[in-house]
């Protein structure tokens, strides 16, 4: 299961538009937040984590 997990997150990494990481540059995956105030918001974070924990938030245009 963790294989197909690993093949999913970097067929996600070619998605068109997603933006890339502020601090190493690498593609960022969209993820959701599991913990916290914010609990179930999703965010773009680095496809490199944990070596590289960029986040950047995602602009909904409600």
């Amino acid at each position: 299961m963790t294989a197909e997990r690993i093949e999913f997150r970097k067929t996600q990494a070619s998605i068109v538009g997603a933006p890339s990481c502020p601090k190493c540059g690498k593609p960022m995956l969209k993820r959701m937040q599991k913990k916290g105030q914010m609990q179930g918001r999703e965010f773009w974070g680095c496809s490199n984590y944990p070596n590289c924990n960029g986040i950047r938030s995602i602009d909904n245009p409600d």
